[in-house]
């Protein structure tokens, strides 16, 4: 997975979440997909078990929201036993501008000795938390609907 962010893996978190229904794994792999483009996402591989999406968005000033509405990129899984289906969802949260934005304001605060700095990188902190919320309310919400 992101495989343009190779020298960055190391900000890039991964989750996973996971649910079972009773539905056969070809119903279940269809509603998938079928939520999947209703919300937005790019399918970018599908075999008979895994679909793997990404969004791709609109990075307008006024989309700036969406990274805290969508997924950046997953992988639904689904394995099934001798009567139910297990769906698993992993999915990814790329860090990167955010550490690299902290560091920065905890760099400039030892610089010039101010706090200030040290109050933005809190804040951006605090943003980097909520978006990590965020991303988990969507992926539960994916999730709840199989």
């Amino acid at each position: 997975m992101f495989n343009n962010l190779d020298l960055f893996d190391y900000t890039v978190q991964t989750f996973r979440a996971g649910t079972w229904t009773l539905l056969p794994p070809e119903v279940i792999l269809e509603n998938i997909t079928g939520e999947l483009i209703a919300s937005g996402y790019r399918i970018t591989s599908q075999t008979d078990n895994i679909i793997k999406f990404d969004y791709n968005g609109n990075y307008r000033f006024n989309d700036r929201i969406q990274p805290f509405k969508m997924l950046e990129e997953g992988v639904f899984e689904v394995s099934s036993t001798e009567n139910k289906s297990i769906i698993k969802l992993i999915y990814y949260v790329d860090m990167t501008a955010d550490i690299a934005l902290i560091l920065l304001c905890i760099f400039c605060a030892c610089i010039t000795t101010s706090w200030e700095p040290l109050i933005l990188a809190v804040g951006m902190g605090l943003l980097l938390l909520l978006r990590i919320y965020s991303v988990k309310n969507v992926a539960a919400k994916l999730l709840s609907n199989f």
